[in-house]
């Protein structure tokens, strides 16, 4: 793994921070890299006068905050464009932040060593957040905040690195990276019905949620090499709004995949609840992710549904089909024939 520092002057326009793209994006095809930038050219030493003139009271601390966020806000429009809207939402909280930090100091007329470091830590974090979102547009990145891996003393202005604590969390934090980076969700197949107006939403969607890293699309593919994909998958998410029979949770089962689908239509068929699969009432999130979690993390529970899954698949086979339909029209031959006696 390598760590590749860049300097305010590495990142004082869009044009250079592109630059800064192309060398870490490079680095990358030999090996892991952690990208750690520093705020954009002349933005902490702006920060800082902004504190300062707060202290005093003096309200031209609000004209170069204006500057400040709109020297932001530019940068975000020339490398990320308008999508995704997660990163504006992220930047413009930060500048929340950041104004309320100095309406803080403008009140109190006094600016604690605290406060200017405060101040003076969101150049990094506009510009970690804004790098990270360019970088993810092409590539998988993942934006950290250095506060949650960094400990220090309270010696603010020039505080001294507690190194056991902050080993501590950085190791942890990269444990679960590691674990994230071997994680993949398929989704194999086009868009269709009302996603042909948008084929793109998905892929936009992953993006915009930071996903793009985990979530890999798949172009349709054969017969043959979708019963691949089902075997090797670990569970089928099928979050369907409306299932008349739910062919894709019986292909999945057959292969000996576990199914967590929407309670809905044929699903309630096609998926046995503790069985074969998990059925979710509803489409909250949250009940989603609970639903997954058990699968991926209870290997008894994950055995039991292979199994059944099978079992559930063999019901619907040609053999098992055409004798129920048989018995359909041979009950159905009885009751006419006691009827019409």
């Amino acid at each position: 793994m390598k760590i590749l520092k860049f300097g305010g002057s590495s990142l004082s326009t869009p044009a250079t921070i592109r630059g800064v793209g192309r060398i870490l994006l490079e680095a990358r095809r030999r090996e892991p890299v952690i990208g750690v930038v520093s705020a954009f050219q002349g933005i902490t030493n702006q920060l800082l006068e902004c504190a300062r003139l707060a202290e005093r009271a003096d309200a031209a601390y609000l004209d170069l905050l204006d500057q400040i966020a709109k020297r932001h806000r530019a940068a975000v429009s020339h490398l990320v464009g308008r999508r995704p809207a997660r990163v504006r939402a992220q930047v413009d909280e930060l500048l929340a932040e950041l104004a309320s930090t100095l309406q803080g100091i403008h009140l109190l007329r006094h600016c604690p060593l605290r406060a200017l470091d405060m101040t003076a830590s969101f150049g990094e974090r506009l510009s970690a957040v804004i790098v990270s979102a360019y970088l993810g547009k092409t590539n998988p990145s993942a934006f950290v905040d250095a506060r949650d891996l960094i400990v220090t003393d309270d010696q603010f202005t020039h505080a001294n690195v507690i190194f056991r604590k902050t080993n501590r969390r950085t190791r942890a934090y990269f444990d679960t990276l590691f674990k994230r980076a071997r994680t993949v969700v398929p989704i194999v197949g086009g868009p269709s019905g009302t996603g042909l107006d948008k084929p793109r939403a998905l892929v936009d969607l992953a993006a915009e949620l930071g996903l793009a890293d985990v979530v890999r699309f798949v172009p349709p593919v054969s017969q043959t090499e979708l019963a691949q994909w089902y075997a090797a998958a670990t569970v089928v998410a099928v979050p369907s709004y409306n299932e008349s029979f739910g062919l894709v949770a019986v292909e999945a089962e057959a292969t000996g995949t576990p199914v967590v689908a929407a309670a809905v239509g044929g699903l309630t068929t096609a998926v046995r609840e503790g069985h074969s699969g998990l059925l979710v009432p509803g489409h909250d999130t949250d009940e989603w992710a609970d639903a997954l979690r058990r699968v991926l993390s209870d290997d008894a529970l994950r055995t039991r549904l292979e199994a059944g899954a099978r079992q559930q698949a063999a019901l619907f086979s040609w053999d098992a089909t055409a004798d129920a339909t048989l018995e359909v029209y041979d009950r159905a031959s009885a009751s006419l024939a006691t009827t019409v006696a």
